[in-house]
């Protein structure tokens, strides 16, 4: 048993480290769940007997944007696959989620000025401001690596902690 624990540790080490960085967003994700089943379907017969139906409650966003067929990428697009812990309230600051990377407007942009969206009843600009995340404080990486005997444990970050201020 000895000999397997010193298999399992290395392993399960770092991808623990991993999560009690990402703690709040953990448990927001594990927490949703209940609310989500919560939609009842009223009862049905299965095999003759009488049960609750539970159903997941989904809303579909479709717009113009929805179906659109690109070759290159827009420049309102944003993305981030591995949003800080933190990154809600470090967007409070900044005016904006950050995001993976701002090479489709050519670097970071506090206020683009690519325009105002046509036919729409207010005057807004078309795309949102783009805020590059700095590296994690877990690993100063922009990506999570989890590797193998390698685990820094690093509690969450607190308010709007980062490698760079979350001021514009």
């Amino acid at each position: 048993m000895v000999d397997a624990t010193h298999t399992l540790f290395p392993e399960l080490s770092p991808v623990l480290a991993d999560l009690s960085f990402n703690a709040p967003t953990v448990a927001r994700f594990l927490s949703v769940g209940g609310g989500a089943l919560a939609a009842d379907g009223g009862s049905s017969y299965a095999d003759g007997i009488k049960q609750r139906e539970h159903r997941l409650p989904q809303i579909a966003m479709i717009d113009a944007q929805s179906f659109r067929q690109l070759k290159t990428r827009p420049s309102d697009d944003r993305g981030n696959s591995y949003l800080a812990p933190n990154a809600q309230e470090r967007a409070i600051g900044l005016g904006a989620l950050e995001t993976g990377d701002c090479d489709n407007v050519g670097g970071g942009q506090r206020d683009p000025n690519d325009g105002i969206i046509p036919n729409f009843p207010l005057q807004i600009e078309a795309s949102p401001p783009c805020v590059v995340q700095p590296p994690s404080l877990l690993q100063g990486q922009q990506f999570p690596k989890i590797q193998r005997g390698k685990a820094q444990v690093t509690g969450p970050p607190a308010g709007r902690a980062g490698t760079r201020p979350a001021t514009p």
